[in-house]
C-alpha cells in the first residue's frame, strides 16, 4: 500500500475516533449491503439450469431405432416410402413389413425436411404409421416414442 494511501486511511480513522464517531469501511449491521436488482436477477438466472439441447440427428435416430426394436419392430434405416400423388420421402427408420417408422426433424432440418402437405398426407394415410418428432432432447424423444408405440394396435 502506498504511503499516501496509508496516511489517508490512518487520518480518516483517527479523525473519526477523535470526533467520537466510528470509522466505517463498508456496510454495518444497521446498513445492510444492497445488491442492484439487475445483479439479483442475473444471479437468479445463473441458478436456473438451462434446458438440455436437442439431440443430434444421429443420436435421435439411434434412440428411436432402439426403442422401436424393443417392441419387436424390425427397423431399417433410410427407407423410402411413397403414396402416388401424396408423398414421397425417405424416413429415418421403418419396418417395411409392419409399415411403421419414424422421422426425426433435427434443428437444421426444420422447414426443409418434411413439407406440411407431406405431413398431412402421411397422417391421412391409414396404411402407414410414421412418428414425426421435432428436434427435442432425449427425454422428449423417448416420451414421443412411448406415446406412439403405446397407441399402435397390437398385431
Amino acid at each position: 500500500m502506498g504511503t499516501a494511501v496509508a496516511l489517508l486511511l490512518a487520518g480518516t480513522i483517527a479523525g473519526a475516533c477523535a470526533g467520537g464517531g466510528e470509522a466505517r469501511v463498508g456496510p454495518t449491521r444497521s446498513e445492510p449491503a444492497t445488491v442492484a436488482p439487475s445483479r439479483r436477477a442475473a444471479d437468479a438466472d445463473a441458478r436456473v439450469p438451462a434446458p438440455p439441447p436437442p439431440l443430434s440427428e444421429a443420436a435421435a435416430r439411434a434412440l428411436l431405432a432402439e426403442r422401436f426394436r424393443r417392441t419387436g419392430l424390425r427397423i431399417r434405416a433410410d427407407v423410402p416410402i411413397e403414396r402416388a400423388g401424396a408423398y414421397r420421402l425417405t424416413v429415418d427408420g421403418y419396418d417395411p413389413d409392419r409399415r411403421v417408422g419414424f422421422e426425426y426433424i433435427a434443428e437444421v432440418e426444420r422447414g426443409v425436411e418434411l413439407e406440411p402437405s407431406e405431413r398431412a398426407a402421411l397422417a391421412a394415410d391409414a396404411s402407414v404409421r410414421v412418428l414425426i418428432v421435432e428436434a427435442t432432447d432425449a427425454a422428449g424423444v423417448e416420451a414421443a416414442a412411448e406415446r406412439f408405440l403405446t397407441e399402435l394396435a397390437p398385431e
